[in-house]
């Protein structure tokens, strides 16, 4: 698995990051996405349709979670992000952690 620190680690979480602070200066918002590298190096971003004209968060979040998981889980894809559009109270600042205890990167962008 890769983890941050490593150079594919960055450069895909990097890319995420730019089309996220391109679509916040752009639109001010946006639904969430996934960005993975395939099992071929490729990056790839990935959207979740749910056949809606206005879904809810929470159901693109559980389809790009499955999506994106099943990818991981089949070997199709070596890494991925899912981005998410949220407001965090500064009084909620505080250091996330993965199960194996490694700092989760977090990017906090001012709009």
């Amino acid at each position: 698995m890769l983890e941050p620190g490593n150079e594919t680690f960055n450069q895909v979480f990097d890319q995420c990051m730019a089309i996220a602070k391109d679509h916040l200066e752009n639109f001010g918002e946006f639904y969430p996405f996934g960005c993975y590298v395939d099992r071929n190096g490729k990056f790839v971003i990935t959207g979740g349709y749910t056949g809606e004209e206005h879904p809810g968060v929470t159901d693109i979040l559980t389809l790009l979670d499955t999506d994106l998981s099943r990818a991981l889980a089949d070997g199709e894809a070596l890494i991925t992000f899912l981005a998410v559009n949220v407001n965090i109270p500064d009084i909620w600042e505080a250091p996330y952690a993965t199960a194996s205890g490694s700092p989760l990167p977090r990017q906090i962008i001012q709009h």
